[in-house]
């Protein structure tokens, strides 16, 4: 009988203990859960561009006839979108988590590989150098896409994620009140 009273005092002193952690460390666990990454992205935005780049060689800013080359690119656009966790205020107060977030931000971009497609008009004297003039397109484009990528609400649907992902990560089981706060 001593050995079980030993051991349910112990387990009681225990969840005492563990209960009443300063809100300090809780809010380093809570920072922890979300800082792993340093980035916390909250939505993927996507596009399906065309882009194309039409050029001549020069000499002195004047352009050779019959020495264009023309590139045709069809591609996906992906937009990471979420907050840089260094920009991210935690308060815990009690039961009480307060997430302070800046205005969303792109984290990423990237293009998708496997949907590229070329179509080409290449020139001997002119010849596409595919890297280079694949990057050219998508440099060109970048804010073209961007901007249909925040037209089809990709900003906004940053932001309500924010909400519900932090709220699941930091209280799954709703023992805190989390509220989430935005500048």
């Amino acid at each position: 009988f001593i050995l079980i009273g030993v051991i349910i005092v112990g387990f009681v002193a225990f969840s005492f203990i563990r209960a009443n952690k300063k809100t300090e460390d809780d809010s380093r666990k809570f920072q922890a859960l979300v800082l792993e990454k340093g980035e916390f992205v909250t939505a993927t935005g996507s596009v399906h561009a065309t882009s194309s780049i039409d050029e001549y060689l020069q000499v002195a800013n004047i352009n050779i006839p019959f020495t264009n080359k023309e590139l045709e690119v069809e591609y996906d656009r992906y937009f990471d979108v979420g907050y840089k966790v260094e920009n991210m205020k935690f308060e815990v107060d009690g039961k009480k988590i307060t997430i302070t977030l800046p205005p969303a931000e792109i984290l990423k971009d990237y293009v998708d590989e496997k949907t590229i497609v070329t179509h080409e008009k290449n020139n001997i004297l002119n010849q596409i150098k595919i890297d280079e003039d694949l990057k050219k397109c998508f440099e060109k484009y970048y804010d073209e896409d961007l901007a249909q990528a925040k037209s089809e609400g990709l900003m906004e649907t940053a932001e309500s994620s924010a909400k519900s992902q932090l709220e699941s990560i930091l209280s799954p089981d709703g023992k805190y009140d989390v509220e989430v706060l935005f500048e």
